[in-house]
Parts: C-alpha cells; structure tokens; sequence
C-alpha cells in the first residue's frame, strides 16, 4: 500500500511538473511576443528551465518559442535603428545566433512522427521565414564582421558558417524565398577563409578558399592564398595544381608562371617547365608574357639563340615590352661576355683573339640598344640603369657615349 502511495504521488510530481513547465512555454512565448513593453529576460529565465526539464525539452514546442524569444530580441534591437535609437549590435547577433540553433532543433523534432505515427509539423513555415529572414537581414554576417574587429576569430568564424550554411539547408530546398548563392554569399566565404587563415586554420582556410575559387569573386586574389597556404604546408602537389591553375586563368599575372618557373628550375626540371610552357603558348600565342618566359627557360639552358627568337617574339607581339628588351640585352650582354672570356684563352695567336674581342665589344654594342630602348620607355627602371651605366662605362673612350655614364649614375644615386 505504501509502495502503491509512493508511485501515486511521484507520477502526481511528475504531471504537475510537466504543467508548470508547458505553463512557462507560455509564459515565455507571451512575454517576448508582446507588442508592448516585451519582456526578453523573464522570458528566457522561463524558456531556459523548460529547455533543461524531462517534460518539455524533447518538445518540439518548447525549442520553437526558444528560437521565437531570441527572434524577437534581436527584431528589437534592430527597430531600434529604424527609429534612430541606439542598439546593441552584440546583442543582435548573439540573439540571431541563438534563434537559429534553436529553430532548427525545433524543425528536427517538429518531423518526428506522433504517437500514431503520423507526421504534422507545427512550426514548418514559421521556422523557414525566420531563416531566410536572418539571412536577408545578414545578422549572423554583420556579427560575425564585429567579433573579428574583436579578434574573437573562433565566435566570427561560427557566425559566419552559421550565415553560408542557410542556402545550403535541405528544409529551404524546396523554398521559394530560398536564399541564392549570389556575389553577397561568395563575399562571406572570402572573408570566413580569411578569418580561418588569420586564426592559424590552414586547413579549413584552404577547404573554404577551394570551395569558392571559381565563383567569380577575387579569384585571383584567392588562388594567391591557396599557394601560400599549400607552400607553408610543404604540400607540392597542390601547390604546383594551384600554380598552374592560376597561369591558366590568369595569363596577365606573371605571379603563377613565373613562381612556377622558379619552382620548377630549382628543382631541376626546366625541360618539364618548358613542355608546360608549350602547351600554354599553343591555347593563346598573343601573350609576350609566355615567350618571355620561355626566353627565359631558354636562357637558364645556355640556348641563346632559341631564348633571342623567344624576345623576338614577345616584342614583334609588344615592341615596348620592357621585360623582353631587357632580357634581349642581357642574354646579348651573355653572349658578348662570352666571347671575352674565350679571347682570353687563346694563346699565341694575336689575331684571332683581337678578332674574337671585337666579336664581343659589337655584341656589347648591340645590347646597349635594348638597354636604351627600356629607358626611352621606362627612365627609372634600376634594373636597367644598372645594366646602361655599365656598358657605358665600357665605351667611356667613345665620344658617341661621351658623357652618357655620369649621366646614368647620377640618376642611380637620385634613387
């Protein structure tokens, strides 16, 4: 009998309970739904015990008027702008936050099936216009911007993915308000990949970057992220795979050619780099930028002839291309350099090794014009002066150059 008493009355506990528990459901849901004078922290004192209680946390009911109470929070705060009023802008999207998590424990378990096994969301439409309504509003986004000017990375990176995930969520599918994936959406994910690469996560710096890299927003600007993220991560594969990608795409950014080149020239493999550079210049023969390059490769080969008819390209394309002039003098300036050098390996002939020095001193002469063409183009290109003053010293006994080097030395030295 006592037993029977004692199993009464706590079934007794448990139903009064559960009815003060529902009651403060109500309570929650009529205090923050006020159209005058809502009161926000009664009722979440209120929503936060039925959230934690048996009897109502596994209600479907109790996790939509959770998100509804932070909901209208926040739709507070942000009339208050409407009316010139001062606002919490934390408190905005701690509460924009918030009601998302909420509302979509509340969808999950509005789809649970009755104790007839029948499925009859209550919340459906509800909790699907509060989300797009978040993501129109940009809330979460604006949030987000505010905790990394706090450099609070892990909190904005949370804001943030809880903004991009809205247009991906499967209850919005069918949706006709559902929010599109426009330049605003790729905007977000730029920053969120930046905030992940500023908080020392690489990894998911690089998977966020890798997700939007062809979406038409500051490509370039993250193929350069991704090859720096990749180089720091000694991961050659994807740093080579990102290099040339961006070579592809973006054929007037020597960054990714060049960096490849170098790449692919310290490791030993010029040939590779050159059989590359092949296959780019037969898509697109009108870029001076490839045939430099190649000039180059060339070059580093000891293949003058091929690196001149390389320049000579690139310039029939673009005569005023400074790089391709400069480097048409200086594999000139090589070949001349060269032939000194031979001169002075000759022994007991006198007249072939005068005849071998004057081969050089018309190539130096021929590469002087290059260099004087890049300054007639560009008067305060360093590189060049340098290569001027020193041919010009070479013919100071030249009254054609008479004067020329002070000229380029004293321009140097103003620098």
């Amino acid at each position: 009998m006592k037993k029977t008493m004692f199993l009464f009355a706590l079934i007794c506990c448990i139903s009064v309970g559960g009815f003060a528990q529902k009651a403060n459901v109500k309570k929650a849901y009529s205090k923050a739904n006020a159209t005058v004078d809502p009161d926000f922290d009664a009722a979440i004192e209120l929503i936060n015990e039925a959230l934690h209680d048996e009897t109502t946390k596994n209600d479907a009911k109790t996790w939509y008027t959770a998100g509804l109470v932070y909901d209208r929070q926040q739709e507070a705060e942000l009339a208050k702008l409407s009316i010139g009023t001062s606002s919490d802008d934390f408190l905005i999207g701690e509460s924009a936050m918030k009601a998302y998590t909420y509302y979509l424990k509340a969808y999950e378990l509005d789809q649970l099936p009755n104790e007839k096994g029948k499925i009859s969301p209550k919340y459906d439409k509800e909790i699907k216009e509060a989300l797009c309504k978040f993501y129109n509003q940009m809330s979460l986004l604006n949030y987000g911007a505010k905790l990394y000017q706090e450099e609070d990375y892990k909190t904005a990176i949370k804001a943030f993915e809880c903004h991009l995930s809205i247009p991906n969520l499967s209850l919005l599918e069918n949706e006709k308000n559902r929010p599109q994936k426009d330049s605003v959406y790729y905007q977000a994910s730029y920053w969120t990949a930046q905030v992940y690469y500023v908080s020392g996560d690489k990894e998911n710096s690089a998977r966020k970057f890798e997700s939007i890299k062809d979406k038409g927003y500051e490509e370039n600007q993250i193929h350069q992220f991704l090859y720096s993220i990749y180089l720091d991560n000694k991961d050659t594969v994807n740093y080579v795979r990102i290099l040339k990608e961006g070579a592809d795409r973006f054929p007037s950014e020597f960054f990714y050619l060049g960096t490849l080149i170098n790449y692919y020239s310290q490791t030993g493999n010029i040939e590779q780099a050159s059989d590359y550079l092949d296959q780019i210049i037969a898509k697109d023969n009108t870029n001076p930028v490839y045939y430099n390059a190649k000039g180059l490769m060339m070059q580093q080969l000891d293949r003058f002839d091929e690196a001149i008819a390389c320049y000579d390209k690139a310039l029939e394309i673009d005569p005023e291309n400074v790089a391709a002039l400069i480097n048409r003098g200086i594999v000139v300036h090589t070949q001349a350099a060269n032939l000194d050098k031979s001169a002075l390996n000759i022994r007991n002939n006198r007249v072939l090794e005068e005849q071998i020095k004057a081969q050089a001193q018309e190539k130096y002469k021929e590469s002087l014009k290059y260099f004087e063409k890049v300054y007639l183009i560009d008067s305060k290109n360093l590189e060049n002066l340098k290569m001027l003053r020193a041919l010009y010293f070479r013919f100071m006994g030249d009254k054609k150059y008479e004067g020329k080097y002070e000229e380029i030395d004293a321009i140097i030295k103003s620098l």
